[in-house]
């Protein structure tokens, strides 16, 4: 019996490792984008897991494109080239090497009239 004992002790070792299992970032919430003038800046919450962070741009009929990857401790982007008169969703990731969270986005529009009310932002993706 001692033999098996000592058999299924092993086997546990190797196949049921006791390190805490990688952890994906949590969303970088809130985050905001603000139009002061040109540029765009773009604001979010540090997270502490977070190794760095990614920030996309989308508009209605626009693909979605990064617009740049920063390291951890930064809490801003400036978007310096959004087109006047359309509105985009800017969305932030935290990233690090077990994965990247959720989105956090908000909606932005440039030079549009006050009046204007911004509808929902996309649903979050991920990216990998």
């Amino acid at each position: 019996m001692r033999t098996f004992a000592r058999a299924f002790a092993l086997a546990a070792a190797v196949l049921l490792p006791t390190a805490a299992l990688a952890a994906t970032p949590i969303p970088p919430s809130p985050c905001s984008a603000t139009e002061k003038g040109n540029p765009v800046v773009v604001t979010w919450t540090l997270v502490a897991d977070a190794t760095e962070y990614k920030i996309y741009r989308t508009g209605s009929l626009e693909p979605t494109l990064l617009l740049g990857t920063v390291p951890q401790g930064t809490k801003s982007f400036e978007d310096t080239n959004p087109e006047p008169g359309k509105i985009f969703d800017y969305c932030v990731v935290a990233a690090n090497p077990d994965g990247v969270s959720d989105s956090c986005c908000s909606q932005v529009g440039t030079c549009r009239p006050r009046s204007h009310r911004a509808s929902s932002p996309p649903r979050a993706f991920r990216t990998r």
